[in-house]
């Protein structure tokens, strides 16, 4: 309907080295995304992979246990720096209950004389259960819990024919994190079926175009959009190709595809293939 004189057109994205590296183990604290460290062996580059974001350890995690308590028996938390008591407290469950409702109590502890400790601290970070069932430490039981907090909230831009990479997506957060609260989730590359996302490797629009972008070169003679686009990838500073119909590749050039977009398609045709 607005024809371009092009056969086809399409943006990609460039190669680069994914990050690498791991998470901090779950213990029975059942740690909460945002206490946990990232261990990194390989920096992510250009438009690699970035570093995938931390999960709440949940049950079958490592050693977490899953019953919100951190619960081993026979285990103690040694002096946090402050800590009240309860009295004839009833269960385990009970002092942990008395725990979750304290401020500042990162762990408990329950005795066998019914006795009931909320260990206080800034945050669990260094802090962890001594004994246990192979230990006994003249205890019922413990366990390290983690504060409540506010998750983050909030959504990545949309992936376009372009399949961008995580690190050129942009992030609007409609929530802030706060204390323990989940932390923002990463960006993902964005792969076939996300979006407007082809998965072809080329961002591949029949009859669109791409606009001046401050520098381009082209290739007669061209047989395919697919071989327009391989120039594109083999071009150093292509962010984009356009293949007309009289066989001519153009490679778009840039110093990154922020603020770049296609024009026309199926529905508004750019006289491209």
């Amino acid at each position: 309907e607005d024809p371009q004189n092009t056969i086809a057109a399409g943006l990609i994205a460039s190669t680069g080295v994914d990050c690498q590296g791991s998470w901090s183990a779950c213990t029975s604290a059942c740690e909460k995304a945002s206490t946990r460290t990232w261990t990194e062996t390989q920096t992510q580059q250009g438009t690699g992979a970035a570093c995938p974001e931390a999960t709440d350890c949940v049950a079958g995690d490592g050693q977490c246990s899953g019953d919100g308590c951190g619960t081993v028996l026979k285990a103690n938390i040694g002096w946090t720096g402050a800590e009240s008591v309860v009295a004839n407290v009833q269960s385990s469950g009970e002092c942990c209950d008395y725990c979750k409702k304290t401020a500042s109590c990162i762990g408990w502890v329950y005795n066998n004389d019914k006795y009931c400790y909320q260990k206080k601290a800034a945050s669990a970070a260094g802090i962890s259960l001594v004994g246990g069932p192979e230990d006994p430490q003249n205890t019922i039981a413990a366990g390290l819990i983690a504060s409540t907090g506010v998750d983050c909230q909030g959504s990545w831009s949309a992936c376009t024919s372009a399949c961008e990479k995580a690190s050129t997506r942009t992030w609007t957060e409609t929530q802030t994190q706060q204390g323990t609260g989940a932390a923002c989730p990463e960006a993902t590359d964005c792969v076939a079926g996300d979006g407007q996302c082809s998965g072809d490797g080329c961002g591949t629009v029949l009859k669109a175009n791409i606009g001046w972008t401050g520098a381009e070169s082209v290739v007669a003679n061209v047989q395919s959009s697919g071989e327009c686009c391989d120039y594109c990838k083999k071009t150093a500073s292509c962010i984009g190709w356009v293949y007309n119909n009289d066989k001519y590749c153009y490679q778009k050039k840039a110093a990154s595809a922020a603020g770049i977009s296609l024009v026309g398609g199926p529905e508004d045709p750019q006289n491209t293939i």
